[in-house]
């Protein structure tokens, strides 16, 4: 298992105190995957946060028969946090692009931190707010960039 410096390191937590770190790392799961599996399948409902621990994932979708790079993903970075929040599909793929270990918190597991304290809550949401907002931006700007390519 981890220890709480690194899930201080992902955006997530950063802003949590030692006790609520250690809350979060008893509820973590372990998981592995080899390149090329599947991590999350676009169109399919999810129910659980991944973080990287090693290795990297490559993020894409398919849209007019093409598959679009999103991006790629590594140590400390986070992917299926949307599913934490609702049951639609997923909105893109997340492969392995090489041999890569995660920590997985289940939707359950982190519907329970939430109720366990207000200011854990408040904490949880804002940082999720933030991940959520910036990644709007950047995918706002490769929609952008990609209608501006087609366009001429």
């Amino acid at each position: 298992m981890v220890d709480n410096d690194f899930l201080y390191s992902i955006d997530l937590f950063s802003e949590l105190e030692d006790r609520q770190i250690t809350l979060i790392q008893g509820l973590l799961k372990e998981g592995k995957y080899k390149k090329g599996e599947l991590i999350i399948q676009e169109g399919i409902i999810g129910g659980a946060l991944f973080i990287i621990v090693t290795g990297k994932v490559r993020i894409h979708l398919k849209f007019d028969e093409e598959t679009i790079e999103l991006a790629k993903l590594g140590l400390g970075d986070f992917v299926g946090e949307m599913s934490l929040i609702d049951d639609h599909g997923a909105a893109a793929t997340v492969e392995a692009h090489e041999a890569t270990d995660v920590l997985i918190l289940s939707r359950e597991d982190f519907k329970a931190l939430l109720s366990s304290s207000t200011e854990l809550s408040a904490k949880l949401w804002e940082s999720l707010a933030r991940n959520l907002n910036d990644k709007i931006r950047k995918t706002d700007d490769l929609v952008k960039a990609y209608y501006g390519l087609n366009k001429a």
